[in-house]
């Protein structure tokens, strides 16, 4: 883990926080609070727009900022955790001006528009974890962590079956792909 690990306020018992009514007490338990997630994800957002439009960018800022104070009366990040998510996201976002990382994601974007039905497979799936905050993602990796931790003597062997299975899934990709442009070239 790079980022320091941070008890949430509403876990914290020096802090004597009185929970709002609604509030799951149990939520979060063992996600450290810094940096605030939301933040970053909103922000390098907002920010991304305001690099293009100056008042969409200003009105996206103002958003990203309204949805994350709940997220400090709720309990779930002290202030410093939302300026330094906000931070992150505004750094991800200004990273998009440097010429290596646009001509990078320029020949990815390239690709999908000549492919567009990878472009919207791939815009689906991100737009699902968008909305959940990509709850699921971190389910499996709590699952794995909590796996590796059951069994530590056969890390080696899960390890070995997680490359194996992306092989398998790498091989599909390539034979489904070298498939369908041969199906694409008869019509």
């Amino acid at each position: 883990m790079i980022l320091p690990y941070r008890e949430r306020p509403l876990h914290d018992p020096l802090m004597h926080f009185k929970l709002p009514y609604g509030v799951n007490p149990q939520a979060l338990i063992h996600w450290s609070s810094f940096p605030s997630d939301h933040a970053v994800c909103f922000f390098s957002v907002a920010v991304g727009l305001r690099l293009i439009s100056r008042r969409l960018g200003a009105l996206a800022i103002g958003y990203a900022a309204l949805i994350c104070f709940p997220r400090i009366y709720t309990g779930i990040h002290y202030p410093t955790d939302i300026l330094a998510g906000a931070l992150l996201g505004t750094g991800a976002a200004y990273l998009s001006k440097l010429a290596s990382v646009r001509n990078a994601a320029g020949g990815a974007l390239n690709y999908l528009g000549r492919h567009p039905r990878y472009l919207y497979c791939l815009l689906f799936v991100w737009t699902f974890e968008m909305g959940e905050m990509f709850d699921s993602l971190r389910y499996i990796a709590v699952s794995g962590a909590k796996i590796a931790r059951k069994y530590p003597h056969r890390s080696e062997e899960l390890a070995a079956s997680l490359v194996f299975v992306g092989l398998l899934c790498a091989l599909a990709w390539q034979m489904w792909r070298k498939h369908d442009s041969a199906t694409q070239g008869r019509s």
